[in-house]
C-alpha cells in the first residue's frame, strides 16, 4: 500500500491566477502562501488568511456586499448579524448566536 494519497486531486484556481492543491504527493515546486497572495476582505480590507481547513477563499459577504469575499471575523461579526436581522431575530438572539459562532470559528473552542 502506498504511503501517498492517490485519487482525485482537489484544485482551486483563485482570481490571482495561482492554483492551489491539497494533493499529498511530493511536488516539484511548492507554492508558498504569503499575505500578499491572499484575497482581501471587502469589509475590513485585511488579507483573508486560511481557515482551520486551509481554505483561503473567504466567505460570501451578502447581504453586506454583493461583490468580493470576506474574512472569517467579518463573516461572523458583520455578515451573520445582517442576515439574522433580515430574518427578524431579536438583538439578544443575535448576540447569543454570534457568541457561539465566535467561539467555534474565531476562537476555535470546542462546544
Amino acid at each position: 500500500m502506498s504511503k501517498h494519497h492517490i485519487g482525485i486531486e482537489p484544485i482551486i484556481e483563485l482570481p490571482n491566477n495561482k492554483v492551489y492543491s491539497w494533493d499529498f504527493r511530493p511536488k516539484k515546486e511548492e507554492i508558498i502562501l504569503t499575505t500578499e497572495s491572499f484575497l482581501k476582505c471587502v469589509i475590513c480590507e485585511e488579507p483573508i488568511e486560511p481557515n482551520i481547513n486551509g481554505w483561503t477563499g473567504g466567505n460570501n459577504p451578502f447581504p453586506v456586499s454583493e461583490n468580493g469575499r470576506c474574512c472569517d471575523s467579518c463573516d461572523v461579526d458583520v455578515v451573520l448579524k445582517a442576515r439574522l436581522q433580515n430574518l427578524g431575530f431579536s438583538e439578544q438572539q443575535i448576540d447569543s448566536i454570534i457568541a457561539v459562532q465566535k467561539d467555534m470559528f474565531i476562537n476555535k473552542k470546542p462546544l
